[in-house]
């Protein structure tokens, strides 16, 4: 149980973030690890194959049994593909009133002479980079391994 408690509590805490990779899950496991098996002490989760592969089953079997939400972990590599399309010619119309002229966002890189550019080495930062780094640009010292360039135009 301390395995999936330590998992549990992890999406909770990144939350914001939400969808976690399982990769990203891996990544914060390693910052205080716990026993993958309560009553073998050996088993401390580790950053190998067998650790990322218990953890991942563990991901899935958690989602399917109700513990983990869903909507907490991406994958991918496993894109969900919904049919779209309405029921009636009357939704359709009902949701292009509801968003008639909405979308507008002005160009915020026109008539810049510099831009920024952040390149993250895993995807697995990608969504809690993207939040952070959301209005205003915070400075990104606590990642590890972000490039941050700045480009003359």
């Amino acid at each position: 149980m301390q395995f999936l408690d330590s998992v549990k509590h992890i999406i909770q805490e990144n939350k914001p973030y939400w969808p976690l990779t399982d990769r990203r899950v891996h990544y914060l496991l390693l910052n205080n690890p716990p026993l993958r098996h309560d009553k073998k002490p050996g088993s401390k989760y580790l950053n190998d194959k067998g650790s990322y592969k218990a953890l991942t089953s563990l991901l899935l079997r958690a989602r399917l049994t109700g513990g983990i939400p869903w909507q907490a972990i991406e994958d991918s590599t496993r894109p969900i593909q919904l049919g779209g399309g309405f029921s009636t010619f009357e939704d359709f119309v009902l949701q292009q009133t509801e968003r008639f002229l909405t979308g507008y966002s002005r160009n915020l890189m026109q008539g810049q002479t510099q831009h920024l550019e952040i390149m993250l080495e895993k995807k697995c930062v990608a969504n809690s980079h993207r939040i952070s780094c959301t209005g205003v640009l915070h400075s990104c010292h606590h990642w590890p391994r972000i490039l941050v360039t700045v480009t003359t135009l």
